[in-house]
């Protein structure tokens, strides 16, 4: 199947989204449309499709990869439907001539055009383009009989149909020249480079629809069962068949499998209803992203392109990446990370891999080996340090701890975050007739580190505190003071500063940004910004990597918190006074920040209530994974 400018109309679109690739944020649109169908994306990030203009005539373009769209058709077209483009950005499709009669071409990556249809041709559909030039498609002879074809580079044209089928039309061709697609209308099949045909349908199908092959013969379409409910499917190489379906329900449509087996489609949420996107890992996790669009293609880095909407709900083309980041700080199983784990992880589109490297008091003693391991699986890696602000532990000494966790792999490093964020006591007031468990933190009134060593209710009223590294009784509550002091506001900005200032001078070349909630920073900075009495114009120069506290539901099932999937929301400032830049978006922050802390102790005022999986997420066989979204030339 192709689920091409007919099915289109179906859709709901019901959701704007912008998403953002490098320094820009895109929804695209060629200049002078009202729909934009972008359908293939290829190895570097150009993107084919089609728009229909204000005269209702379609057009063909291509977006390359640094987004200039340029228009074009056919001699003779009054409609041009491009639908694959590849490595090469040859571009493949039809297009309709004045006597409505549809006829294939194929433009060359230097804008030559070139029109074709096999012998005997009364209507010429092409559909796919493979690295070679090879295209395939399907054409109706006299009678309106469809048949399958193969057009060469060279430009020689066979035609094929299984015996005794009725039709065929091939929709994909991959590296090797071996073709998917569907016959007699119900059928799918594979055609091997020598010519061989082989049927197939997953058990249960009424009618089968194969729409992408990989460079290995991996196959995904959907089928139709016999109570009309359609599902994914993905056959290997060797002709297994696995069905799926990203709600119970059904309605699964997957549209492009990339060479890693990752799986880009939409589903409805019920019969004729709403759409949303998905991409499935080569694991089987699926995760839904950008709700009322159709995600048509993704390309060997995860790239993925598609259709969403704007004011008005006029279908706009988008493209962006489904994870291209991930934070494994609190990933503890497996030890070390296995190499198959770095390369599920990259075949969903990860290239990116962030680590904590200090926590606020102590370092990670897996950073080094996390980041050597992703950084042997070729993938680019940082590093954040999470700051404390007491006044026995400078910033200069934190960051020098994390640079010791990270060791040898400093050396491929290529970002550094300041991580400001509350973690260990700070900003968390007593509170009386209260239920505290063993190693609970409060600051007190004169901002020393209270921990709990005795369990129990604290007071009706407020004690008086041991400031001196002893210990106070409060109810059933025994404290410790643990000689920690925060300093004030003015402190806690020159904090942030020196080690930002500390990482230019001792490594000058890593990036470095500001790791941090809109709530964090209104707590620790005061919300400085360009101006003002707490004024910090050098930290809101940086590029921002931001925690945003939003809903959406993983891969897992379960709700994650963030920006939303894959990037796909808009990216927004903070207000004229705080970044105008921002780098990153870490969208699956996790449900809590402690199974074990009540929300009323817990450091983080905007956490969950504590669940079994808080802060556990399991992605690519990792458990306790952050995903993000970032700027890739942060990372360049």
């Amino acid at each position: 199947m192709k689920i091409d400018h007919a099915v289109m109309g179906a859709v709901v679109w019901v959701l704007a989204a912008a998403i953002r690739l490098t320094a820009q944020t895109y929804t695209f649109d060629p200049p002078g449309s009202t729909s934009t169908n972008p359908f293939s994306i290829n190895a570097s990030g150009a993107i084919a499709g089609y728009y229909t203009d204000h005269s209702d005539v379609s057009h063909g373009f291509v977006r390359d990869p640094q987004g200039n769209i340029t228009s074009f058709d056919p001699p003779g077209s009054v409609a041009t439907y491009p639908y694959s483009i590849n490595d090469s950005a040859a571009i493949a499709g039809y297009y309709r001539d004045a006597s409505n009669v549809s006829h294939g071409f194929v433009r060359d990556p230097q804008g030559d055009i070139t029109s074709f249809d096999p012998p005997g041709s009364a209507q010429t559909v092409a559909y796919s383009i493979n690295t070679s030039g090879a295209i395939t498609g399907y054409y109706l002879s006299a009678g309106f009989v469809g048949h399958g074809f193969v057009r060469d580079p060279q430009g020689n044209i066979t035609s094929f149909a299984p015996p005794g089928s009725t039709g065929a039309v091939g929709y994909s061709i991959n590296t090797s020249g071996a073709i998917t697609g569907i016959y007699s209308n119900t059928h799918g099949f594979i055609r091997d480079p020598q010519g061989n045909l082989t049927s197939f349908d997953p058990p249960g199908s009424r009618q089968t629809f194969p729409c992408s092959i990989n460079t290995s013969g991996a196959i995904t379409g959907y089928y139709i069962d016999v109570h009309g409910v359609s599902h994914g499917f993905v056959r290997d190489p060797q002709g297994n068949m696995t069905s799926f379906d990203t709600l119970a329900t059904g309605y699964t449509y997957p549209s492009g499998i990339n060479a890693s087996g990752a799986i880009v489609g939409l589903y409805y949420f019920y019969l004729n209803g709403p759409s949303e996107s998905f991409v499935r890992d080569p694991q089987g996790n699926l995760t839904p992203f950008n709700y009322g669009s159709v995600a048509y293609g993704i390309n060997a880095r995860g790239s993925i392109t598609g259709v969403t909407c704007i004011v008005s709900c006029t279908p706009v083309g988008f493209a962006g990446t489904v994870p291209n980041g991930m934070d494994i700080s609190a990933s503890t199983t497996p030890t070390p990370v296995p190499d198959s784990a770095w390369q599920i992880a990259e075949g969903a589109g990860v290239h990116i891999v962030m680590v904590q490297a200090w926590d606020g008091v102590s370092k990670n003693k897996l950073a080094h080996g996390q980041l050597t391991g992703a950084q042997s699986n070729f993938l680019y890696t940082g590093a954040h340090v999470l700051l404390t602000y007491f006044s026995n532990l400078n910033a200069q000494d934190q960051v020098a701890a994390a640079a010791q966790a990270v060791g040898s792999a400093i050396t491929k490093l290529k970002f550094m975050a300041v991580e400001v964020k509350a973690c260990c006591g700070e900003f968390v007031s007593w509170k009386a007739s209260t239920s505290y468990v063993a190693g609970a933190r409060i600051m007190d009134t004169d901002n020393h580190i209270q921990k709990v060593t005795s369990a129990g209710t604290s007071g009706a009223q407020a004690p008086v505190w041991n400031d001196t590294g002893g210990t106070t009784s409060d109810g059933a509550v025994t404290w410790q003071d643990t000689g920690n002091v925060v300093v004030n506001q003015a402190q806690r900005i020159g904090y942030i500063s020196d080690a930002v200032a500390y990482i230019n001078t001792q490594y000058p070349s890593l990036k470095v940004a500001i790791f941090t909630s809109n709530g964090d920073w209104q707590t620790i900075t005061g919300n400085c910004g360009t101006s003002g009495t707490n004024a910090c114009p050098a930290l809101i120069a940086l590029p921002l990597w931001d925690v945003e506290h939003k809903e959406f539901t993983g891969g897992d099932g379960n709700k994650h918190l963030g920006d939303g999937v894959a990037g796909l929301v808009p990216w927004k400032s903070w207000g004229a006074t705080t970044w105008q830049t921002r780098d990153g978006n870490q969208y699956d922050w996790g449900l809590c920040t402690s199974a074990a802390l009540p929300l009323a102790e817990n450091p983080d005022p905007e956490a969950r209530p504590a669940a079994a999986t808080c802060g556990k997420e399991s992605f690519f066989g990792l458990s306790g994974v952050n995903l993000d979204y970032f700027n890739p030339s942060s990372f360049q």
